[in-house]
């Protein structure tokens, strides 16, 4: 079951309870006392509530955290994304590299592209060649829906769902990347 499908369960359970309960006190004109019940079927049955806020640097310390950490190891990036998988995250950064194929990959149609991201801008990333926080990958995306991919360097705000953990080399650290499903991604 996906977040979203999770989230229309929950909601239309909750609208059904209310609506049960709202017509049982329409039903109800006597002034009598209500017929008590057993415990364990008055109770109703508890629900996670599942967060549904989109991660930022700004509302969520472990993300913040990732971002800071200088080419962050391949356990705390897996970590992450085990704690978050599914979740909606949103962040500055710059199209690092984008290709119909990469070693590894299958070759994408040519209206397609396999695309990794860095946060941050690319000026910055140039110059010094400072990587800070984990890279991040998407594959097989439309350059008609998203004509930034193909823009090397380009600044960009990605709006994206993480959808699991790849790793370039498993054998060295600081390989390891987050893979995204795009929402959104404009140029800043």
């Amino acid at each position: 079951m996906t977040l979203e499908e999770a989230l229309t369960f929950v909601e239309t359970s909750n609208t059904e309870y209310n609506d049960i309960e709202q017509e049982t006190h329409d039903d109800d004109d006597s002034e009598s006392e209500p017929t008590p019940t057993p415990e364990s079927e008055s109770t109703p049955e508890e629900t996670t509530q599942v967060e549904t806020y989109t991660l930022t640097r700004e509302n969520n310390d472990d993300f913040a955290a990732l971002l800071d950490t200088y080419i962050p190891k391949n356990h705390e990036v897996s970590a992450f994304v085990r704690d978050y998988d599914g979740r909606k995250i949103e962040f500055d950064g710059h199209v690092f590299m984008s290709a119909r194929k990469f070693d590894g990959m299958s070759e994408t149609p040519p209206t397609m592209l396999h695309v990794f991201f860095w946060n941050g801008d690319s000026e910055d990333a140039i110059i010094t060649g400072d990587h800070h926080g984990p890279m991040y990958f998407m594959s097989s995306i439309r350059t008609r829906d998203f004509p930034l991919i193909g823009v090397e360097d380009a600044n960009v705000r990605v709006v994206a769902t993480i959808d699991g953990v790849g790793y370039m080399d498993r054998s060295s650290e600081g390989t390891a990347y987050i893979i995204l499903t795009p929402i959104s991604i404009e140029r800043r």
